[in-house]
């Protein structure tokens, strides 16, 4: 708990270049930062796009299709 409270920054700013609705899948893929996971799985073709485009921020986590 601790350690997602010093990160909400990094939260805002996986938030900055996303569209409202993703903010969901934002907030799962910020969970899994936080937990050290390295890759996201997502079915949400513009989520994924969106992260794996984004220049603005570094990812930790990547994201990927199921289907990869």
């Amino acid at each position: 708990m601790k350690r997602n409270l010093e990160n909400l920054d990094r939260h805002r700013s996986l938030r900055k270049n996303l569209s409202v609705k993703q903010y969901v899948d934002a907030f799962h893929f910020w969970r899994a930062e936080v937990s050290g996971i390295d890759y996201f799985l997502s079915p949400d073709k513009k989520f994924v796009n969106a992260m794996r485009q984004t220049k603005k921020v570094q990812l930790d986590c990547h994201s990927f299709f199921p289907s990869e």
